[in-house]
C-alpha cells in the first residue's frame, strides 16, 4: 500500500510538471505572441517646488496579465493608487496592483486609478519627460517615455 501510493504521488508529481512547463499553479502559460502595450501616457508637472505629482496610462494587453509595479528613474518610488469617494471625500489609497484582462484598455487616469510619482528628482521633467517601466506579475515588462504636461496633452 505504501508503495501503491508513493508510485502514485511520483505519477502526479510528473504529470503536473509535464503539463506546467515551469508556470506556476494555476497560473496561464504565455504564449509566444504575447503582447502588452502602453498608450495615450502622460505625467503631470506639478507647481513648482513640489517632488510629487502623477501619471497616466493605457495598458492594452492580449493576454490575462497584472500590472504590480512602476519604476523610474526620475522619483524615488511609483505607487499604483486608485480613488474612491468616502462620504464627500475623495480619498486615494496604494493597491498592490491592477489586473490587465485581454483585449479591454485598462486607463490609469485623473480621477481614478492612476500612478503615484514621490520624490521627484530636481529637473526631472525639465526635458518634457518621463521614462518608466511598467512590471507585471508574469515578469513581463515594458518601457514608456510619458511626455510631461500642466494639462491633460490634446
Amino acid at each position: 500500500m505504501i508503495r501503491l501510493a508513493a508510485a502514485m504521488t511520483s505519477l502526479a508529481a510528473l504529470v503536473l510538471a509535464s503539463c506546467g512547463e515551469g508556470t506556476a499553479p494555476g497560473s496561464e502559460p504565455i504564449a509566444e505572441d504575447a503582447q502588452i502595450t502602453v498608450d495615450g501616457g502622460w505625467v503631470r508637472i506639478p507647481p513648482g517646488g513640489r517632488d510629487v505629482t502623477a501619471g497616466f496610462v493605457t495598458v492594452n494587453a492580449n493576454y490575462n496579465t497584472r500590472l504590480v509595479a512602476v519604476t523610474t528613474d526620475e522619483a524615488e518610488r511609483v505607487e499604483l493608487h486608485t480613488m474612491a469617494m468616502d462620504g464627500d471625500v475623495m480619498r486615494m489609497r496604494e493597491v498592490d496592483g491592477y489586473d490587465i484582462r485581454a483585449g479591454e484598455p485598462f486607463r490609469l487616469a485623473s480621477g481614478g486609478d492612476h500612478l503615484m510619482i514621490f520624490g521627484l528628482a530636481d529637473g526631472a521633467l525639465d526635458d518634457g519627460e518621463m521614462a518608466v517601466t511598467l512590471e507585471f506579475e508574469d515578469g513581463a515588462t515594458v518601457e514608456a517615455t510619458l511626455p510631461a504636461s500642466v494639462t491633460q496633452p490634446g
